[in-house]
C-alpha cells in the first residue's frame, strides 16, 4: 500500500485556484479530484479564503465551492494551544501565525 501525499493549501492557492484553469494551484487540486493526493485546509484558511474571494470577486463564490467540493479538499480540526505554538515557531510570515479566532499570536 502506498503513502498518501498529504498537501495543505492556503488562501493564495485556493484564490489562485479559482481564477486560473491552467496555473500550477489548479492542477494541484486537479490532482485532488483525481485522488492522486489528499488535500487539506484548515478552519482559517477557509474562511480567509472565502473572505478574500467575496471581497475581491464575489462571482466566483459558487464557482469556488464547486472546486472545493471536486477536489475533495478536507478542513482539518482546530488545533489546540501547543500545537498553535510548535507551529508559530517555524513560521517565517507573521499573519500564518494565527489562533483559531484569526488573532496573530504574539513573537
Amino acid at each position: 500500500m502506498g503513502v498518501e501525499l498529504k498537501v495543505f493549501l492556503d488562501t493564495s492557492a485556493l484564490f489562485a485556484a479559482v481564477h486560473s484553469d491552467t496555473g500550477g494551484a489548479r492542477l494541484i487540486l486537479k490532482l485532488g479530484e483525481a485522488g492522486a493526493v489528499s488535500l487539506w485546509i484548515g478552519p482559517w484558511v477557509l474562511k480567509e479564503a472565502e473572505e478574500v474571494i467575496a471581497g475581491k470577486s464575489p462571482k466566483s463564490k459558487a464557482y469556488f465551492a464547486l472546486l472545493l467540493n471536486r477536489s475533495r479538499i478536507q478542513v482539518g480540526e482546530e488545533p489546540d494551544e501547543p500545537t498553535l505554538q510548535q507551529a508559530h515557531s517555524v513560521i517565517e510570515y507573521l499573519p500564518d501565525g494565527r489562533d483559531r479566532y484569526g488573532r496573530l499570536l504574539a513573537h
